[in-house]
């Protein structure tokens, strides 16, 4: 059970349509006869993706109404503006689209179905109806695609007595493996564990090696006694609030007992939101987290026993904005320890901006991990090269108006906030890298440490021209592998 709960902190990164290939958009008719396309792909590539190369999956233009529904990034500060998604139906299709962009030249990234920042100017390949979920009693695994959420694995596996140990909220996209079926830049489709380096640099390196358009996960069996749920106060609460989180944060090691925290808005009116997570009774939960309930007056306290199913949805209510929209961003800040002074600062940049009309979907949201949540998986894949204690501080924004946002302003306010926090956790406490998966901008050897070299070894040998170039710049080599 500790390792269940353990594992559901952990995030490794990260409409059904019919199988016929079409081009959607106002302007496929240009698309096929002109010279080029809008997007600036030529119309002898198009025809060579779907007549000559059989491309079977659905083809869409930055114009077509269900456009973004494959492309647009979580926040917008990820946004690329991509051109183009090719949406495979199988992985012969994922090799189809490999072998087309390389071909070409074309710029592109691999997307799966979780809320990720996989983004490029030209072709976005959205793995979003790769979503197999296959459980195998025999070998108690479950065979996953790409792109599934948690929450549609959870939900197909409701009536079975087994999960899969997935991330915490149930719109991140699938990632843990044991094994991984992937494209590689040639075309060609190999299963990871045929090749132990590959499946290491898999693991956690993202789509930086190739296209994973399979995973094989363990089966674990579910909890069986769950107590969560929402807890609401006023503000007059902070002090208190944040001196018991910052006390949990340091002294918890119980793997079956996690917290959140949130700042968030309730009829405009800044709102502290705990959410206890436990596996165990609700004896056992009040006794961990005794503070909670010491605390008076609370405004709502929704923690009762749950289902494991009803924890995944729970999550979502405390996620007001679980789909992207242009003008929505969000800024993480990572730590080492927890203090009450960071938590301050968190509110100090919320708090003036409340009587700003222009301002919307001012939220804070904490996420501590307990010390050594990630050390299970540390000779396992590249990520983590090692195990601090890491805890998130996450702010958003939004505007009110999308139709007058302002995409610097927001980013601004963001980095403004990011300031505050950090200043407040001091500069040996701030670490560059986020623990759920990389950040754009981080430097490899930052997230990898001594793995590195290793990892771009096996680049060097799967990926030599360097076509998986989103998200982690990995450079390949022809050092030999340890």
């Amino acid at each position: 059970m500790a390792a269940r709960l353990l594992l559901l902190l952990v995030v490794w990164f990260h409409a059904q349509v019919g199988f016929a290939s079409h081009i959607q958009g106002r302007d496929a008719a240009a698309a096929s006869n002109a010279p080029t396309s809008s997007n600036g792909v030529s119309s002898s590539a198009m025809q060579n993706l779907q007549h000559e190369l059989g491309f079977n999956g659905l083809i869409l233009l930055s114009n077509s109404p269900n456009f973004l529904n494959f492309t647009q990034a979580w926040a917008m500060n990820y946004n690329a503006t991509p051109q183009v998604a090719l949406v495979p139906h199988t992985s012969n299709d994922v090799a189809v689209a490999i072998k087309w962009v390389n071909a070409f030249n074309l710029d592109f990234a691999i997307r799966s179905g979780g809320a990720a920042a996989s983004q490029s100017h030209q072709v976005i390949i959205s793995l979003s109806l790769l979503n197999t979920v296959d459980y195998i009693p025999s070998q108690g695994v479950i065979h996953l695609g790409p792109g599934n959420v948690w929450g549609d694995v959870y939900d197909a596996m409701a009536d079975l007595d087994v999960t899969a140990l997935g991330g915490r909220l149930p719109l991140i996209g699938v990632g843990g493996i044991v094994d991984a079926e992937v494209v590689l830049a040639d075309g060609s489709i190999v299963w990871a564990s045929e090749n132990p380096d590959l499946l290491y640099a898999v693991r956690g390196a993202g789509f930086t090696i190739g296209a994973v358009t399979e995973y094989v996960v363990k089966a674990y069996p579910k909890p069986t006694q769950i107590y969560s749920g929402f807890v609401l106060f006023t503000m007059e609460n902070f002090e208190a609030i944040a001196a018991n989180v910052a006390n949990t944060t340091a002294h918890n090691t119980d793997p079956d007992v996690a917290i959140l925290m949130g700042v968030v808005l309730s009829g405009g009116v800044q709102t502290i939101l705990v959410f206890p997570i436990v596996l165990g009774t609700e004896a056992f939960a009040k006794e961990a987290l005794s503070w909670i309930w010491a605390l008076p007056d609370p405004i709502l306290d929704t923690t009762t026993n749950v289902s494991w199913e009803t924890l995944q949805s729970l999550q979502l209510d405390f996620v007001s904005h679980p789909l992207p929209t242009d003008d929505y961003q969000q800024h993480s800040i990572v730590v080492r320890s927890m203090t009450t002074s960071i938590l301050q600062a968190a509110v100090d940049w919320q708090t003036p901006l409340l009587s700003d009309p222009r301002w919307a979907g001012l939220q804070i949201l904490i996420e501590p991990f307990i010390p050594n949540s990630f050390a299970s998986h540390f000779t396992t894949g590249p990520w983590p090269h090692s195990y601090p204690t890491m805890h998130v501080i996450q702010l958003f924004i939004q505007e009110s108006n999308a139709a007058t946002s302002d995409f610097t302003e927001n980013f601004n306010q963001l980095v403004t906030g990011a300031g505050l926090v950090e200043a407040a956790a001091g500069s040996n406490n701030v670490l560059q890298r986020y623990p759920n998966y990389y950040l754009q901008g981080t430097p490899a050897n930052q997230f990898y440490g001594s793995n590195l070299a290793k990892l771009e070894a096996v680049k060097g040998e799967f990926d030599p021209h360097n076509k998986f170039n989103k998200g982690i710049a990995i450079t390949p080599t022809t050092r030999s592998r340890a």
